[in-house]
C-alpha cells in the first residue's frame, strides 16, 4: 500500500520567486516574454515586492513571478510578511481566474497558507 498525494486542487498557475533581477530576467526568458514587454523587477520605487502575472493564450498557461528586493535588512518576520502579502495577491488572481467569488473562509485560509509556505521555502533555499 502507498499513501497518495494529499493535494486536492493543483493550481493552474506556475509560480516562481525571484530574489535577484538576474533571476527575474531568466524567468521571463523561460516564459518567452519579449524584452520589449518585460516589466520592471519591482513595479514602483517604494515597494519591496511585486507579483507579476503572465498568460500565454496559445499554450493556455498562466504564471506568477514574485519579485522580492531589499530583504537583507529586514527581520525574518518582515520577510515572511512580504511573502504573505504577495501570496494573498496570488490567491486573489487565481480566485479571479477561476471565477470564484465566494470560496469558504477555510479553503481560502488553507490556500494562502500553502502559498506562503511555498514562497517561504523557496526564499530560504535562495538565501541560504
Amino acid at each position: 500500500m502507498r499513501w497518495l498525494d494529499r493535494t486536492l486542487v493543483a493550481s493552474s498557475h506556475s509560480i516562481a520567486l525571484c530574489t535577484t533581477e538576474k533571476g527575474f530576467a531568466k524567468a521571463l526568458k523561460h516564459l518567452r516574454i519579449p524584452k520589449k514587454d518585460r516589466p520592471s523587477f519591482v513595479l514602483n520605487w517604494h515597494s519591496d515586492a511585486t507579483a507579476h502575472y503572465f498568460e500565454n493564450r496559445e499554450q493556455r498557461t498562466k504564471a506568477v513571478v514574485v519579485c522580492l528586493r531589499n530583504f537583507e535588512d529586514k527581520s525574518a518576520e518582515q520577510q515572511v510578511g512580504l511573502l504573505a502579502h504577495e501570496a494573498v495577491h496570488i490567491w486573489q488572481q487565481i480566485k479571479a481566474d477561476y471565477g470564484e467569488t465566494n470560496p469558504s473562509p477555510e479553503f481560502e485560509a488553507y490556500s494562502i497558507q500553502s502559498l506562503v509556505q511555498l514562497l517561504f521555502a523557496e526564499f530560504r533555499r535562495q538565501t541560504k
